[in-house]
């Protein structure tokens, strides 16, 4: 620490070893056995009591690296993130009962922008933003048409294009009857570049709950109860394949819109807290289900709860 300022460098180290009894190993495209060698550092400059920028950036020693950036403060939140980065082992090589991969993939390239504006209105905090991203060689898993029974259906590929998403979003906190938190989120996502449909996202994502929060018992018990909903738009969810236990693009099935809603009743206490969730309320009045992926039902009505309890003062 120097005043107001806060940083730190490290070195660290990464080893691991790959084996597969179905793969020769001198054909692998990376090496099977290794050490990779990191150098990083963060960075912190505490400007007041709510304000403050922070950045942090690790460099692999034979290319790839990660920086980021945030800043926040009582009217704006936005951050940065740049990273070079190796695509994952089981997306380059694999070799199962169904299934056989060896790929030689260039470097992920992943670029992120993001800021929020924070505006009080009396009660009622809203906050207007957006993400911006940008995505090359993106490596992904998608299905293909097979030929023949025994043709593979999922493989990994890499884009040859680039991805461009922009999601400008709207989240808010509304205040009332003293106790009363309603805070709805809203966000719409616009491909301006999709190379290969590398990405399926639903254009509308919609997050909302109404919640009583509150101390009872002379303040002894902190309590939150409400409705949390959820709503996507019908879009083309990604598939799953058992096999090898991805997720993968498909174009074949689209997945319509659902409305989720749970009813839940949380408590925190000296020595410990509490929860009771009520999950997919709609399912009790509609009788029907939802499917986050095809051939996947959703999480069905069902009563959950659980508790932590601390035996020490």
């Amino acid at each position: 620490n120097a005043a107001f300022l806060f940083y730190n460098f490290y070195y660290k180290s990464r080893s691991y070893r790959y084996t597969n009894q179905k793969l020769e190993i001198d054909k692998l495209t990376f090496k099977p056995i290794a050490v990779e060698h990191y150098i990083g550092g963060r960075i912190a400059l505490t400007i007041d009591s709510l304000t403050e920028l922070t950045g942090n950036a690790e460099y692999l020693l034979d290319g790839n690296y990660r920086v980021e950036g945030e800043f926040k403060s009582p009217w704006l939140d936005a951050s940065a993130r740049s990273l070079l980065a190796k695509p994952g082992l089981m997306q380059t090589s694999y070799s199962g009962g169904h299934d056989y991969w060896n790929n030689s993939f260039s470097d992920v390239f992943i670029n992120q922008l993001t800021g929020f504006l924070k505006v009080k209105v009396g009660p009622m905090m809203i906050s207007p933003g957006a993400t911006f991203s940008t995505y090359k060689n993106y490596v992904f898993f998608r299905e293909i048409q097979p030929t023949s029974p025994s043709t593979q259906r999922v493989l990994p590929y890499q884009s040859g294009g680039v991805q461009t998403i922009f999601s400008p979003e709207v989240k808010m906190t509304l205040q009332f009857l003293k106790h009363i938190y309603f805070r709805p989120q809203v966000i719409y996502t616009q491909f301006l570049q999709n190379d290969d449909d590398a990405f399926q996202i639903p254009q509308l994502f919609v997050n909302s709950q109404l919640a009583y929060e509150g101390k009872l018992f002379k303040g002894n018990l902190v309590v939150q109860m409400g409705l949390d909903v959820h709503w996507k738009s019908a879009y083309k969810a990604l598939g799953y394949d058992p096999a090898i236990q991805q997720f993968y693009n498909q174009n074949t099935t689209t997945v319509p819109s659902f409305l989720l809603a749970d009813v839940f009743f949380a408590g925190k206490f000296k020595q410990g807290r509490f929860f009771i969730k009520y999950h997919n309320l709609v399912q009790r009045f509609t009788q029907s289900g939802y499917l986050p992926t095809p051939g996947y039902p959703g999480q069905r009505t069902i009563m959950d709860f659980g508790f932590d309890l601390l035996l020490f003062d």
